[in-house]
C-alpha cells in the first residue's frame, strides 16, 4: 500500500506540476508542499479538502484511490479521518465552552 507522500508525488507528476507550482495553487510555501510529499499518513480532513479544492479534484483522486471506478476507503483510513474530525470538533467545542465561561464570568457580578 502506498503512503500519502507517494500518492501526492504521483498526483503532482500526473498533473505535470512542480512543487513550486503546487505551492502557488495551495497558497503555501514550497517547504509545506515538500513536507506533504514525504509523509506516510494522510493529513487531517480539512487539509485534504483544501488540497483537493485547490487542485479541482476529489479527495479520492488526491489519495490515489480514484481510477475511474469507485473504490471504498480502507477501514484504517476511514477511522483515522473520523478520529481527526472528532479531535477538530472537540477543539472547537472547547473553544466555545471557554468563550461561554468567559461571558458568564463577565455578566456575573
Amino acid at each position: 500500500m502506498r503512503n500519502f507522500g507517494q500518492c501526492f508525488r504521483d498526483f503532482l507528476r500526473e498533473k505535470n506540476l512542480t512543487q513550486t507550482q503546487a505551492a502557488e495553487l495551495l497558497k503555501w510555501s514550497q517547504r509545506n508542499v515538500s513536507y506533504y510529499c514525504s509523509i506516510d499518513t494522510p493529513p487531517r480532513p480539512h487539509i485534504l479538502k483544501h488540497m483537493a479544492e485547490s487542485f479541482g479534484v476529489s479527495v479520492e483522486e488526491l489519495l490515489g484511490e480514484d481510477d475511474g471506478g469507485e473504490k471504498p476507503l480502507d477501514e484504517i483510513s476511514q477511522l483515522r479521518r473520523q478520529i481527526a474530525e472528532l479531535k477538530a470538533e472537540n477543539a472547537s467545542l472547547k473553544k466555545q465552552l471557554a468563550a461561554f465561561k468567559k461571558l458568564a464570568q463577565s455578566t456575573t457580578i
